[in-house]
C-alpha cells in the first residue's frame, strides 16, 4: 500500500495514499481518511479530555481504517488507553505501524476483527463508530458494548435517507418517517431522527441512551450519547421520543395536525435536548489548551452548540419561513432576534446554517412575529 503522511495538529500519521482527496476521501478503501473530517476528530479528542469516565479510561475507535481519531486521542490526551480496530489487515498493519511511529505502544493496541464480534467479547467506557453509510448495523453491539454510564460516538454519512430526499432507506434502517424536505428545521430533524433511533434501539437493551452532543459537518452527522443501565432510565429516554407534525406550507410543527390541514406526522424523534452543557463548557475549556487542526472553526461550533442546547427543537429557518409564507424579504437577523426577545421568546445562532437561529418558545408566536416584521 502507497501511503502519504498527514498531520492534525500535533498529531502525524501514514495514511493510504489513494485515500487523500482535496475536500476529502479521493477512494474509499484501506488506510481510508477523510481530511474534510478532521473538526469533528477535533471535536473527540475535546470530548475526551472533558469526559469523566465512570471505570478505566479505554477508547475503542472500532472502525478505525489507519487511525487518525484514535491515535490523536490516545497522543492529544494524558489518561486514555486506546483500542483500534480494523477488519482489513494490511489497514490494522498501518494503524499498528502508526502506533510505534507515535511511541505509543504502551497505550495503544491494534486489532483485526469484524467489529461486533469484538464488542461481544469487552466494554469500553467510549466507543467510536464511523461507517460509511449508515452506522445501523452497529447500534446495538455499541451500545451493548460500552460501560454503563460511557459514551459512544455515532457518524452517519447517509444524509438521503435521514433528510427525506429518499424516503425508502429511513423507512429501512431506521423504522422511521423521515421529514419533508422543506419542513420547519428539516436538517436537525434528520439529526433527531437519528438520535431517536439509537434511543430507541438501546432501550431494547434496558439501556437508556441520552444524546450529549449532536452536530452536521458537510453530510455527515455525528451524535455522541451517554449510555446508563436500566429499565427505568430506558423508559425516561423514549418518554422523550415521538412523532410530530412538520408542516412545510405553513412552516411551523407540533404534535397535532396543522390548521391548514397539510403535513402528517413523521418521525419518531428526540424531542429533547442534543447537548450536555457541562460536556461542552468542558470541551470549551480544553480548547483554550489543545493544539487542534482546526481551532477557529472548532471554537465557533462550539460556541455555536453551547447556545443551542438551552433552546427548544427544531429550528426556525428564516428565509425557507418566508418563502413558504409568501412573504417579503428577510428582517435584519439582529431586528429579528430583538423582536422575539421583546415577545419572550431566546434565541441563539444555529449551527445548521447561517439563516437558522434555535429558539425556545411556541413555534406560532415565532412566525407570528417574524410575519409581522417582514410585512412592515
Amino acid at each position: 500500500m502507497d501511503t502519504a503522511k498527514v498531520t492534525e495538529g500535533p498529531t502525524s500519521l501514514q495514511v493510504g495514499s489513494d485515500a487523500i482527496g482535496e475536500e476529502g476521501p479521493a477512494e474509499v478503501g484501506q488506510g481510508f481518511y477523510n481530511p474534510a473530517m478532521a473538526i469533528t476528530r477535533d471535536l473527540t479528542v475535546l470530548a475526551a479530555k472533558a469526559f469523566q469516565p465512570p471505570q478505566r479510561p479505554e477508547f475503542l475507535d472500532g472502525l478505525a481504517a489507519a487511525g487518525a481519531r484514535g491515535l490523536r486521542v490516545a497522543n492529544e490526551t494524558e489518561d486514555w488507553w486506546v483500542t483500534l480496530n480494523d477488519r482489513a489487515r494490511r489497514t490494522a498493519k498501518l494503524a499498528q505501524a502508526n502506533v510505534e511511529g507515535l511511541g505509543l505502544t504502551d497505550r495503544v493496541v491494534t486489532r483485526s476483527r469484524e467489529l461486533t464480534a469484538l464488542l461481544a467479547e469487552g466494554s469500553w467506557a467510549f466507543v467510536e463508530v464511523d461507517p460509511y453509510g449508515s452506522p445501523v448495523a452497529f447500534l446495538g453491539p455499541a451500545l451493548r458494548g460500552v460501560d454503563d454510564g460511557g459514551l459512544v460516538a455515532f457518524t452517519a454519512t447517509d444524509a438521503t435517507a435521514l433528510h427525506g430526499v429518499d424516503a425508502k432507506p429511513a423507512r429501512r434502517r431506521y423504522l422511521a418517517e423521515p421529514p419533508p424536505r422543506h419542513a420547519p428545521g428539516w436538517k436537525e430533524a434528520a439529526a433527531r431522527l437519528l438520535v431517536g433511533a439509537i434511543v430507541r434501539e438501546a432501550a431494547r437493551h434496558d439501556r437508556a441512551a441520552e444524546p450529549v452532543l449532536v452536530h452536521t459537518h458537510q453530510h455527515a452527522f455525528r451524535v455522541y450519547v451517554r449510555v446508563e443501565d436500566g429499565a427505568r432510565a430506558a423508559d425516561r429516554a423514549l418518554g422523550q421520543v415521538d412523532e410530530v407534525v412538520l408542516c412545510p406550507e405553513c412552516y411551523t410543527w407540533g404534535r397535532q395536525a396543522c390548521a391548514c390541514g397539510q403535513g402528517s406526522p413523521t418521525g419518531p424523534y428526540k424531542l429533547g435536548p442534543l447537548h450536555d452543557e457541562d460536556l461542552l463548557a468542558g470541551m470549551r475549556q480544553a480548547a483554550e489548551r489543545a493544539r487542534l487542526a482546526e481551532p477557529q472553526a472548532t471554537a465557533t461550533l462550539l460556541e455555536r452548540l453551547a447556545g443551542e442546547a438551552r433552546m427548544g427543537p427544531f429550528f426556525l429557518d428564516v428565509d425557507r419561513a418566508l418563502e413558504a409564507r409568501g412573504l417579503g424579504s428577510p428582517p435584519p437577523r439582529e431586528d429579528l432576534r430583538a423582536a422575539l426577545a421583546e415577545a419572550g421568546i431566546a434565541t441563539e445562532r444555529s449551527h445548521y446554517g447561517p439563516t437558522r437561529l434555535a429558539y425556545e418558545g411556541d413555534p406560532d408566536e415565532a412566525l407570528a412575529v417574524l410575519d409581522e416584521l417582514a410585512t412592515r
